[in-house]
């Protein structure tokens, strides 16, 4: 959580981890 575009990185690879979970 340094930076804003490495935060929003992070969300998008958990949220493609939820989808192929899911």
């Amino acid at each position: 959580m340094h930076c804003p575009f490495c935060f929003a990185v992070d969300t998008k690879v958990i949220d493609s981890r939820l989808v192929g979970e899911g």
